[in-house]
């Protein structure tokens, strides 16, 4: 029972823990139109202040019109089409400018189909999460701080949560800022007659741009990239009027609710007692020769010699009336082991002779 309450209480606290780090649909992630901390939504009202242009595009690139800076900030919850892919592309081959900001978590299908789309390749540039507590922590809460890669010495660094995949930068792309082992995180390369430029996401996001380093580097986009920006939001949940959305964000945290209450409801229903409690007697077992040697014991506490050799004469004298009387023992000396076994044996002569 005690068990069984233990079981319930683990699974209560593991289903707690699912939903309280599961990934909650409303912050939208690095969405300008977000206010959480991985949001743009102060990225995107710097720009509009500044004489930008920004519209949010809420239906499917392959049926969206695209005119100035298309900005894509992943990870994103909806799924891409080729379709999709294939009107970035003719976007930027056009002569347009895409933004492209990568999250520098594990990539997702749709984010790894996206690069490859624009000849970029994911690379790992840090190990998996240590097991260890303490190191688990301090690798989940680093740091780096960008360095930019002309007049390092001048430039304010750009502050970053520290990525585990990072695209590779082409040949011919420019490097503006490195990471601490010179990994190339902020370039831009030639596409067809447009322009791709590759940011973090986290570096323009709300709680990044209070850094000097994070705010110098959105003003050198804006001046950069043109003023007219759209942002694609349709794979953040945001919908133009009259577009049905295709592809939903899964409620993983309702599903991990549902199967959390089904365990502890049968947790409960095993541990629940049904009527009085029944103790199972233990079945009674052993031997024929346990048996007589505790019955021997437990004649020899009750100190039953002579009435054993009462016993023995008389089976034996059953068996072969022609025994005569031992006369030289008498029963009433029979008072322990030593004497019982004298009578035995003179019992056991007066047959051979008998014979």
């Amino acid at each position: 029972m005690k068990k069984l309450g233990w079981l319930a209480a683990l699974v209560a606290g593991i289903c707690l823990l699912a939903i309280l780090f599961a990934p909650r649909s409303g912050s939208a992630g690095p969405s300008s139109l977000s206010a959480s901390k991985s949001g743009w939504a102060a990225a995107r009202r710097y720009l509009e202040l500044e004489a930008c242009r920004s519209s949010s595009n809420g239906r499917p690139l392959s049926s969206a019109h695209l005119e100035g800076t298309l900005v894509i900030a992943l990870p994103e919850d909806g799924l891409r089409e080729t379709e999709d892919l294939a009107a970035m592309v003719r976007h930027v081959r056009a002569g347009g400018d895409i933004l492209l900001a990568f999250s520098g978590e594990r990539p997702r299908p749709g984010e790894r189909f996206l690069f490859d789309s624009l000849g970029l390749k994911l690379q790992q540039v840090r190990g998996d999460p240590p097991l260890s507590p303490a190191r688990w922590y301090r690798y989940v809460t680093a740091v780096w701080d960008l360095q930019a890669e002309e007049e390092p010495e001048t430039v304010r660094p750009v502050r970053v949560h520290a990525p585990r995949w990072i695209p590779s930068a082409r040949g011919s792309a420019q490097v503006l800022y490195r990471g601490p082992e010179k990994e190339p995180m902020v370039f831009l390369f030639r596409f067809g007659r447009g322009r791709v430029v590759v940011v973090p996401a986290d570096a323009l996001s709300n709680s990044r741009l209070s850094n000097p380093g994070n705010a110098d580097l959105l003003e050198s986009l804006r001046a950069s990239l043109g003023p007219q920006l759209v942002f694609d939001e349709y794979t953040h949940g945001y919908s133009t009027p009259g577009v049905e959305r295709g592809i939903s964000p899964f409620p993983f945290d309702l599903l991990v609710a549902q199967l959390g209450l089904l365990y502890l409801l049968a947790v409960l229903a095993l541990s629940w007692g049904f009527g009085a409690t029944w103790k199972q007697t233990a079945p009674r077992t052993g031997s024929t020769a346990s048996f007589l040697t505790g019955l021997a014991s437990r004649h020899r506490q009750l100190k039953h010699f002579r009435r054993a050799a009462e016993l023995l004469l008389s089976r034996v004298r059953q068996l072969d009336p022609s025994i005569p009387d031992p006369g030289d023992v008498h029963l009433e000396r029979i008072s322990d082991e030593k004497t019982f076994l004298e009578f035995a044996r003179r019992v056991s002569s007066l047959k051979g002779a008998a014979r």
